[in-house]
C-alpha cells in the first residue's frame, strides 16, 4: 500500500513496538508481588478525547497524483472526508467507550475502593505524550488514562474497486500517585482485515448509516479493551 494512511499506520506500529521494547528492557516485579500494593486503593480514570477519524481514500491519489506538489490538495481532501464521516455518521473518538470497558475489568482486578471518572483532559492542553495529566488528575490512589492513538480508513488495493480496512490503535497507563511512577502500560493495534477480497468498498462502509463501519468500530473497541486490560497489569 502506498497511501499516507499506510505510512502513518506503520509509524504508529513502530512507535508502539518501541514502547514495548523499552518496557521489556526494565523488567517489573511479577504481578503477584505488585498487586497487593495496588489493590483496594482509589482509582481515577481519565481520557484524552477529540481525535478525529483519518480517511485515506484511494481517489485522493488518483485525482492529485502521487507527487509532492499535490500533498496539500490530498491533505485538504482527507480533512474534508474526515469531517464528513464524523458529522454524517455522528462518530466520536472511541477512547471513552474503550475506557468504560477497561475500567470495569481493571476495577475488578484491583478491587478498587472508590472509582472516579474525570472529564476529557484534552481541552486543558494535556495529552498522552506526557505524565502531566496523570499527575494532575488525583492527589492519592491510582490514576488510569486511556487515549486513542489513531483510528481510520485506509485503502488496500491499487486495481479494481477500492477496498478499505478500518484500523484502531489505543494506549492505556496506570499511575501510582504515591511513588509517582507509571506502574502499568499497554497498547493495542486492531485492523478489520488486510485482505482486499474480504474488505468493503467506501460506499459499503457508508450505507445504512455506516452499519459496516460501526460494526468494525465496535469490534475494535471490544478487542482493544480486552487487550489493554489484560496487559496493563502484567
Amino acid at each position: 500500500m502506498d497511501g499516507g494512511g499506510g505510512v502513518l499506520s506503520g509509524l504508529l506500529r513502530l512507535s508502539c513496538a518501541a514502547m514495548l521494547l523499552a518496557a521489556c528492557a526494565s523488567p517489573k516485579p511479577p504481578l503477584s508481588e505488585r498487586l497487593p500494593k495496588l489493590q483496594g486503593r482509589a482509582l481515577t480514570v481519565v481520557t484524552y478525547e477529540g481525535r478525529k477519524i483519518d480517511v485515506d481514500r484511494r481517489e485522493f491519489y488518483e485525482f492529485t497524483g502521487n507527487v509532492f506538489s499535490a500533498a496539500g490538495a490530498r491533505s485538504a481532501s482527507q480533512k474534508h472526508a474526515s469531517a464528513y464521516v464524523m458529522a454524517n455518521l455522528r462518530l466520536q473518538d472511541p477512547a471513552p467507550a474503550v475506557a468504560d470497558l477497561v475500567q470495569a475489568r481493571v476495577t475488578d482486578i484491583l478491587k478498587s475502593a472508590d472509582v472516579k471518572r474525570l472529564a476529557d483532559l484534552a481541552p486543558k492542553g494535556l495529552t498522552f505524550r506526557s505524565t502531566e495529566g496523570l499527575k494532575s488528575a488525583a492527589q492519592n490512589g491510582l490514576v488510569m488514562d486511556v487515549a486513542t492513538s489513531s483510528w481510520g480508513l485506509s485503502y488496500l488495493n491499487k486495481d479494481g474497486p477500492a477496498k478499505y480496512m478500518f484500523s484502531y490503535q489505543a494506549r492505556a497507563r496506570l499511575f501510582d500517585t504515591e511513588s509517582k511512577t507509571v506502574v502499568g502500560e499497554s497498547w493495542c493495534d486492531y485492523g478489520s482485515t488486510d485482505k482486499p477480497e474480504a474488505a468493503p468498498t467506501y460506499d459499503e462502509l457508508m450505507q445504512d448509516d455506516g452499519a459496516v463501519l460501526r460494526k468494525a468500530l465496535g469490534d475494535a473497541i471490544n478487542s482493544c479493551a480486552e487487550e489493554l486490560s489484560t496487559h496493563l497489569l502484567q
